[in-house]
């Protein structure tokens, strides 16, 4: 941990930084390319934080580099209350992103007000909730992601400290009431709700190189679509039976009745997309195998 920077001990978001850009590799496998900055666009709002002051993380030996990113759009009522559970994390080493979507209000100026302690923020106009996702996403530097909405909020300052066992070992975890502690995730957990809520996930950042972003094509349940696909590539999740988030949800996906049928609409299709390609899998599966079973023996 030579050479590293402290700006301020008393934030999460203010240690262990570094004045050497990092280098970016893409690998031919990888679903998308990784990015410091987005390249400017005319009708932008505002960018900033400490990468555009020079300053830069990466993981450390016992400390893996814990990226987390809150897309929020006119949020100016409820953002601060998200990025204090953040900034005042014991975990030192953390790095914290915001996406606005070109708020009209004052969440730019609140965002401005900690600009200090976040490490990459920019507002301008996307597509959507999908489009700052993965905006966030593809700007994220750490071996670990969470998505922590606005309004959302990490239960205590100790949470990441107290599980970064888990973090070091390499593997995606998950607050979830399932009670199995391997989350080999399958099908039928879809089939009645949404058993994975994004906020209270922590996911590997080389899961999302493999299997892709979230799709633009769902308005209302790209999380559910992603972790359908993470079955697909046999994704598995370790059980976390701490309660990491607390899921205030005031944004667009539950504000209204309607935009609840959407997306109730829109997983219902997703699952049934899913589920009949699988089921198509499992029945050809079957059949090989009855066919060439002695062979295979």
């Amino acid at each position: 941990m030579n050479n590293l920077i402290n700006l301020n001990e008393k934030y999460s978001t203010t240690r262990f930084l570094t004045k050497k850009q990092p280098v970016i590799i893409k690998e031919n496998k990888d679903q998308f390319e990784s990015i410091l900055f987005f390249p400017n666009e005319i009708n932008r709002k505002g960018e900033g934080g400490l990468r555009k002051k020079g300053y830069f993380k990466k993981s450390q030996k016992n400390k893996p580099l814990i990226s987390i990113v809150t897309i929020v759009y006119n949020g100016e009522e409820y953002l601060e209350k998200t990025i204090k559970s953040i900034i005042n994390q014991t975990y030192s080493n953390l790095e914290y992103i915001i996406i606005d979507g070109g708020s009209s209000d004052k969440t730019i100026d609140i965002i401005k007000k900690y600009e200090g302690m976040i490490d990459y923020w920019i507002s301008e106009k996307d597509k959507g909730i999908s489009d700052a996702f993965n905006k966030g996403i593809m700007t994220c530097q750490g071996e670990i992601i969470n998505l922590l909405n606005a309004g959302d909020t990490l239960i205590n300052e100790s949470i990441l400290e107290n599980n970064v066992i888990h973090f070091k070992h390499g593997i995606n975890i998950a607050s979830t009431l399932l009670n199995n502690n391997i989350l080999k995730l399958n099908y039928s957990y879809y089939k009645f709700g949404m058993f994975l809520p994004h906020p209270s996930t922590f996911i590997l950042s080389k899961v999302y190189k493999e299997i892709g972003l979230y799709s633009i094509k769902y308005k209302y349940a790209m999380d559910y679509e992603f972790f359908l696909r993470a079955i697909k590539y046999n994704i598995t999740f370790d059980k976390n039976s701490t309660i990491t988030t607390i899921m205030d949800d005031p944004g667009q996906s539950s504000a209204l009745f309607k935009c609840w049928i959407e997306e109730l609409k829109a997983k219902k299709q997703v699952l049934h997309n899913y589920y009949l390609i699988f089921s198509i899998y499992k029945i050809v599966k079957q059949i090989v195998y009855s066919r060439f079973s002695k062979f295979l023996k």
